[in-house]
C-alpha cells in the first residue's frame, strides 16, 4: 500500500499558501527491495510555501547497522540557492529553507547486500513559524527481519531481603532463574559482594538449563566473577550464606548484568541478614519492571503499550514530546503482579490531537524508571 503524507501548515489569515507543504508518496518503512546492494527511495517534495519564513531542515541518521553508509541527494526546483547534488552522510547536516523553496529529495542506503541490518533516520523540520519541531522518519531494513533481542526473562519468586531464615548456620536461598530470549545478543553476567559480615562466606550454585556451555556446580566467593551469558541461555542460580550462627551480620551482593542489546547495566541485588541484626537501609529490592514497549511503532492513530511487573506497585505512565515536555499521563495508580497494556490515541492531556513526531513515554514503579521512543506517522 503507498502512503501519501500531507502537511499543510497555514501562517495566519493573509494568505492560504502560507506554510509547509510535505508530500511523500511512498512508504516510509520499506522492507526489503535493495537491488545490488543498495536500496534508492522515490523522491518526495517540500515546499516553503511562504511569502517569509524561513526554515531549517536538518538530517539526523538515529541507528544504522554497521558497516553500511547513506546517501542524500537534492534537487532545487525553484532556483532559491539550495544545495543540490548528493551528500555522504558522516554527521548531522543542516541547511536553510527559505520562501518559496522547493525541495525534491531521495535517499540511497548502500552496502546492505553483504549483511542483514536497518537503517533509521529522519528529516527534521524547525523555525519559521513552527512552534515545534515536524519530524519525518524514515526507516529501512533488509527483506529478512533482523533479529531484535527480547528483553531478558528475569525470573525470582522469592523475597530478596530475607531476615533470619538460616537452618545450622546456613541460609540457602531458592532457585532463580535469568534466560536470553534474544537470537544474537550476548551478555555479560558479574557476581559482587557489597559487603558482608567478617567471618561469613557465600557460595553461588548455578545450572546450566540450555546446553550453552554455562560454568555449572558452585563457585565460593573469594573475588569479583564475572562469565558469558549466550544467545538462548538458561540459567538456574541459587546461593549460600554460610557460618551464621556464631555471630549476628548481613551480606549484601548483587548480579550485574551488561552487555548485549542493554544501555544500563541490569542489577539484582540480594540482602540477608540475621533477626538480631539492624541495617540503616532495608531498601534493598529486585528490578520490578522486566519489560516495556508499544506496538506497533510508528503508528496512527493509536498505539497499545505492554509492560510487566514482578510485583505489585504504584504505576506512573507519561508521554513526553521530544523537546521533554509533558504530553499526558496514562497510568497514575496501583498495578498489581502480571503483564498490563495501556493504549494511547495519539492525544494530549487537553484530547488534542497531537502532529507526527518522536514521542518518550516513561514508567515509573516503585524506585524504578523506564523509558521507550516512539514514533507518531500520520
Amino acid at each position: 500500500m503507498r502512503k501519501l503524507l500531507i502537511f499543510m501548515l497555514l501562517v495566519g489569515t493573509m494568505s492560504l499558501f502560507a506554510g509547509l507543504n510535505i508530500e511523500i508518496d511512498f512508504e516510509t518503512d520499506v522492507v526489503g527491495e535493495a537491488v545490488d546492494g543498495v536500496y534508492t527511495s522515490e523522491y518526495f517534495h517540500i515546499t516553503n510555501t511562504g511569502d517569509t519564513a524561513e526554515y531549517t531542515i536538518g538530517l539526523n541518521v538515529i541507528e544504522i547497522t554497521e558497516g553500511w553508509f547513506m546517501t542524500w541527494c537534492h534537487e532545487d526546483l525553484s532556483n532559491v540557492d539550495l544545495f543540490e547534488g548528493c551528500h555522504h552522510y558522516t554527521q548531522p547536516w543542516t541547511f536553510n529553507f527559505p520562501a518559496d523553496a522547493i525541495l525534491a529529495a531521495d535517499f540511497q542506503i548502500n552496502n546492505m547486500g553483504d549483511s542483514e541490518g536497518m537503517a533509521n533516520f529522519e528529516y527534521v523540520i524547525t523555525g519559521g513559524d513552527l512552534e515545534e519541531a515536524i519530524v519525518l522518519p524514515f526507516t529501512f531494513s533488509t527483506d529478512q527481519e533482523v533479529p531484535t533481542p527480547d528483553p531478558l526473562e528475569i525470573t525470582i519468586d522469592f523475597g530478596t531481603d530475607v531476615v533470619g531464615e538460616a537452618v545450622d548456620g546456613v541460609y540457602t536461598s531458592e532457585y532463580f532463574q535469568i534466560a536470553n530470549m534474544g537470537n544474537t545478543a550476548e551478555y555479560t553476567i558479574g557476581l559482587n559482594v557489597i559487603e558482608i559480615t567478617e567471618g561469613w562466606f557465600m557460595t553461588w550454585c548455578h545450572e546450566d538449563l540450555s546446553d550453552s556451555g554455562l560454568f555449572e556446580g558452585c563457585h565460593h566467593f573469594t573475588q569479583p566473577w564475572t562469565f558469558n551469558f549466550p544467545a538462548d541461555a538458561i540459567l538456574a542460580a541459587d546461593f549460600q550464606i554460610n557460618n551464621m550462627g556464631d555471630s549476628e551480620g548481613m551480606a549484601n551482593f548483587e548480579y550485574v548484568i551488561t552487555g548485549g542489546d542493554i544501555e544500563e547495566a541490569i542489577i539484582l541485588p540480594f540482602t540477608f541478614r540475621t533477626v538480631n541484626y539492624v541495617s540503616n537501609d532495608n531498601s534493598v529490592v529486585a528490578p520490578n519492571v522486566t519489560s516495556m514497549s508499544n506496538y506497533p511503532n510508528p503508528f496512527n492513530p493509536e498505539t497499545t503499550i505492554s509492560f510487566s511487573l514482578k510485583r505489585g506497585s504504584q504505576v506512573s505512565l507519561e508521554v513526553f514530546n521530544i523537546l521533554g515536555q509533558h504530553v499526558t499521563t496514562l497510568v497514575d495508580n496501583y498495578k498489581s503482579i502480571g503483564n498490563h497494556t495501556v493504549v494511547w490515541n495519539g492525544k494530549d492531556k487537553n484530547n488534542n490531537s497531537l502532529s507526527s513526531g518522536i514521542y518518550l513515554y516513561k514508567l515509573t514503579a516503585g524506585n524504578q524508571t523506564k523509558m521507550n521512543k516512539m514514533i507518531l506517522m500520520k
